[in-house]
């Protein structure tokens, strides 16, 4: 017989109104129950989905799945902790089942699983979906694999029943869908593995690093040209290689077609009208970011210049009012478009750096969205443009 571990989440009445009234993130406490029921009350901050300013009790792994007659549906929901998540999660009840849903290419999942021979990742694949998503994942450090999303998918089989890492990327989201409205995203439902065995977090210390662009932050056309799920490849986009060299937690946030101006496609507003929201209906509610980079423009070409440096300025202002100190780094489109007013309104807000792109070594599938290369050239240049900025031990 095998254990099914399922992502729940402590929802109340208050909790509900606190979400829907969040504006900006902040920290909050925690109290750990233990094996041996000692408590641990901490500032745990690699939980994005914090709904209520009370202390939540989090319950380890066999208390939860000892815990057989929770109705999943109800407000009384239980959130299981066996699994990190990196990135913007939403938490909802998809074909009657607790879910966590990433609309984000990059979104990342980690955990550790101990006393199993095989490991199953649950997803619902949406039959209205136009494309299914595609997943990247690895196992114990090795190189990613991709999959193509069903309700099930088999991450590893044979394996020892020793400890086990395990990192799930969703890699490829078709954004001409419904995104914003019906959440049509990644839809994780939790993960099956033999009975008997252990599946704990893997929480990160690490710096966060939160990337806001458009389907080039995204990585849309990443492994080719034909705009669908399996030619994305959020895995080798450049914030994930900017973070891993300066040892931080990418945070991606990119939707095909947005601009500061420019609405996206999939029902995305554009970044200033959705820059508070996960989705339609979800506000944001995650930690705050060490740094934040923009990486907009590309698809906001065809505004006046005059407009275009106002309307980035007032985006760079929300930001700056959002996550207050926190450094910014404004990226110079890699083809240009407005790199003089992105560059006027960096240079003269405090706090803003502008990353100067002119002259990277870029190389692209369609001549626009960056190939494995230029994503590589990119996340490389970006990385030392930041460490050029901020003090070397940063990100310690």
């Amino acid at each position: 017989m095998r254990k099914y571990y399922l992502i729940a989440l402590v929802l109340s009445i208050l909790a509900f109104a606190n979400m829907v009234q969040a504006a900006r993130p902040a920290k909050y406490g925690t109290t750990v129950i233990n094996d041996d029921q000692t408590k641990i009350v901490g500032d745990i901050t690699m939980i994005p989905l914090r709904l209520s300013s009370e202390p939540m009790i989090i319950l380890n792994s066999k208390q939860i799945n000892d815990i057989t007659s929770v109705n999943c549906t109800t407000a009384q929901d239980i959130i299981s902790y066996n699994i990190c998540y990196i990135g913007r999660w939403i938490h909802r009840v998809v074909n009657g089942k607790i879910t966590m849903t990433a609309l984000n290419q990059g979104s990342e999942l980690h955990f550790s699983v101990e006393g199993t021979r095989s490991i199953t990742a649950n997803f619902f694949a949406d039959p209205k979906a136009i494309y299914q998503p595609y997943i990247a994942y690895s196992v114990d450090g090795a190189a990613f694999t991709r999959a193509i999303v069903a309700n099930t998918v088999t991450i590893a089989t044979g394996l020892q029943p020793t400890r086990h890492t395990v990192k799930i990327v969703a890699s490829g989201i078709y954004y001409n869908d419904d995104v914003w409205f019906a959440g049509r995203g990644l839809n994780f439902q939790g993960v099956t593995v033999d009975e008997g065995a252990v599946v704990e977090p893997l929480n990160s210390t690490k710096k966060r690093i939160l990337f806001l662009g458009d389907s080039i932050t995204a990585g849309l056309n990443v492994l080719g040209n034909d705009g669908t799920p399996a030619t994305a490849g959020a895995e080798l986009t450049f914030p994930h290689i900017a973070s891993d060299i300066l040892g931080a937690d990418p945070w991606q946030v990119g939707f095909g077609g947005t601009g500061v101006v420019a609405e996206g496609t999939g029902h995305v507003p554009n970044a200033v009208k959705s820059f508070q929201w996960k989705m339609f209906g979800y506000p944001i509610n995650e930690p705050v970011p060490d740094v934040i980079v923009v990486a907009q423009g590309t698809n906001d070409g065809l505004q006046s210049p005059a407009a275009y440096q106002a309307s980035y300025q007032n985006y760079l202002n929300l930001i700056r009012a959002t996550y207050p100190g926190k450094p910014i780094f404004c990226m110079r489109p890699f083809l240009g478009m407005q790199s003089a007013q992105i560059q006027v309104a960096a240079q003269g807000t405090p706090g803003c750096y502008y990353v100067d792109t002119t002259g990277w070594s870029m190389t692209y599938t369609d001549g626009v969205h960056p190939d494995v290369n230029g994503h590589k050239v990119a996340g490389t240049n970006l990385a030392a443009a930041i460490t050029a900025v901020l003090d070397a031990t940063f990100f310690n």
